[in-house]
Parts: structure tokens; C-alpha cells; sequence
């Protein structure tokens, strides 16, 4: 019969536990969207200096098309605030916002990572993965920005 751990498993949420630097972590992202395409890359940050989103521009289908990854470290901590709550998390992380930027950026760069390798076995190309966040620089808003404020009403058209 197996033994229960007595300690809590915090094993759910994926990085909370990261002490790699936002710094190390977005260079990371740099190089893996750099070595798949991407012609340009650029950091974006708030008053603070903190950053918020990574975009991109990389060519699909000969025509150069942007991106932007946001990174919203508020909602991190609402969610580490939550699971502390809850004893899913220590009590530290409750208002640990250095820990969520942390947590934050290294999910984002496992999943562009994830993203990566789909596209590398062909089951996926990189403008169908990163659709919702085609990025108009002019608007300053994503592909799912747009598509939220028309409540997702996209009128498809079916031929017999």
C-alpha cells in the first residue's frame, strides 16, 4: 500500500517555484522565437520599467506579421493568492509580485517553446499557434482583443 506524503503538493501550478530572472527567462524566449523565424523582436514595458509584453514580427507567407505575448503578473497573483488561501501555496506568495513576474514569464516561455516544436513536426504552422495574438501596432491590440470586443461573432460563411 502507498505511502501519503504529508507535505502539501504544490506540484500544480507549473514554475511557482522559479528563481531564474525575468531577464534570463525573456532572453530564453528571445532565442528560441529567433532561431524559429523571428525577424524582429522587441520588449515592451510599463511607467515602472517592469516588462509586460514580448512581440514579434516574422515573415508568414512572404508578408512580415507582428505579435505580442503579454504578461499580466496581476492576475499571477490573484491566482497565487487563491491557492494560498487554500493552503495549496505558502502564505509568501500572496503578495510575492516579484515571484509572479517570475512565474509568469517562464510558463510564457515554455509554452512558445511547446509551440515551437509543434511547428518543427509539422503539425502546426507559427501564425496558426500564435493567431490570438497577431498584434496591429496601430490599435495596440491583439487578434483575441479584437475578436472579444465583437463578443466573438464571427460571421463564417458555408458553401454546399
Amino acid at each position: 500500500m502507498p505511502t501519503q506524503r504529508k507535505d502539501k503538493d504544490y506540484s500544480k501550478l507549473k514554475n511557482h517555484t522559479t528563481s531564474i530572472t525575468v531577464e534570463k527567462t525573456m532572453g530564453e524566449i528571445e532565442k528560441i522565437l529567433a532561431t524559429h523565424g523571428a525577424t524582429h523582436i522587441f520588449k515592451m514595458y510599463n511607467n515602472e520599467g517592469t516588462p509586460t509584453a514580448l512581440a514579434f514580427k516574422a515573415l508568414v507567407d512572404g508578408q512580415e506579421i507582428s505579435f505580442k505575448l503579454p504578461m499580466e503578473e496581476n492576475k499571477i497573483l490573484d491566482v497565487f493568492k487563491k491557492h494560498a488561501f487554500k493552503g495549496k501555496l505558502p502564505k509568501r506568495y500572496i503578495n510575492d509580485i516579484d515571484q509572479a513576474r517570475r512565474t509568469g514569464w517562464r510558463i510564457i516561455k515554455d509554452w512558445v517553446d511547446a509551440q515551437m516544436n509543434l511547428i518543427e513536426i509539422h503539425l502546426a504552422t507559427l501564425d496558426e499557434v500564435f493567431l490570438p495574438y497577431m498584434y496591429d501596432t496601430l490599435k495596440d491590440e491583439t487578434m483575441y482583443d479584437k475578436l472579444k470586443q465583437q463578443n466573438f461573432n464571427m460571421r463564417l460563411e458555408y458553401k454546399d
